[in-house]
């Protein structure tokens, strides 16, 4: 019986095994340090957009520190990139349609129109800000109000009620969809 000294391939050896590990993780970092730059311009478009919608009397600073205060608030207490949160949560309450009202005869007619994605983005943003401010109380700051709405819809629970703002504009625009035919464009 002759025996083979030599050491064969083995994958499951320590160092290959950390070798591919590192270019794994490697790989993996660069692709999400890649999504995140590609978010960030979109991030920066959506802040500046929820600054200008936030902005109040023309206090622009104000709008831009109750900002801050929100991202810091998402980052302590949730731990979470607030960038991200921010895009998830106006993707996820972007309507597609909005509702118009359109009068034929005596009737007053409720038909659905498209929206433009830029349309879609602002709308969200105004359903978010309008239920953050319904809920703001006396005793809870404007800053921590949004960030739970934030969390709330990018986490697509039920207890937001911007989320189902958002989810009841697009069944009324399904059910009024046999009123399409009243569209002048």
């Amino acid at each position: 019986m002759i025996k083979n000294n030599k050491k064969e391939f083995n994958p499951k050896s320590s160092e290959q095994e950390s070798k591919v590990f590192n270019e794994l993780e490697g790989f993996l970092t660069n692709e999400i340090e890649s999504e995140i730059e590609e978010s960030s311009e979109l991030s920066q478009l959506f802040s500046k957009k929820l600054i200008n919608h936030i902005l109040k009397n023309g206090k622009k600073a104000k709008a831009i520190s109750l900002l801050n205060e929100t991202k810091r608030f998402l980052r302590t207490q949730y731990e979470v990139n607030p960038d991200l949160v921010i895009l998830q949560a106006l993707t996820s309450l972007a309507p597609t349609m909005r509702i118009l009202s359109v009068k034929k005869g005596a009737h007053t007619l409720k038909v659905p129109f498209p929206l433009t994605v830029e349309q879609q983005y602002s709308y969200a943003i105004r359903i978010l800000l309008a239920e953050v401010r319904n809920r703001k109380t006396k005793t809870t700051v404007f800053s921590k109000a949004l960030a739970k709405e934030l969390w709330e819809v990018s986490q697509n629970k039920g207890s937001s009620k911007a989320l189902a703002r958002s989810k009841q504009l697009s069944k009324e625009a399904e059910a009024n969809r046999s009123n399409l035919y009243l569209r002048w464009f």
